[in-house]
């Protein structure tokens, strides 16, 4: 579940992550949700299907939720990725 809380993302931002989030579940299979913890966005990214034969990697799940959030994060806020690869 996408919970931005009270991080004062823009409109427009928020637009930009929910696009996002919904392209990569839709495309390849990967789910996205946040929980907001004070001045830190906590994101948890998983693969939950095998696409085209190919298992991400937990770095490259870390990348990808990297995409999304590193350029809209708002100053003094973070961002902690919990990634998590699909089991084989």
């Amino acid at each position: 579940m996408l919970n931005l809380g009270q991080v004062p993302f823009s409109a427009e931002n928020i637009e930009r992550i929910e696009t996002s989030v919904n392209n990569y579940m839709r495309f390849a299979k990967i789910k996205i949700d946040t929980e907001p913890l004070g001045d830190t966005l906590r994101v948890t990214i998983a693969q939950t299907e095998v696409v085209n034969g190919r298992i991400l990697t937990l770095a490259e799940l870390t990348d990808r939720a990297i995409e999304v959030f590193r350029p809209v994060m708002p100053e003094g806020y973070v961002y902690v990725i919990n990634a998590q690869p699909i089991e084989e």
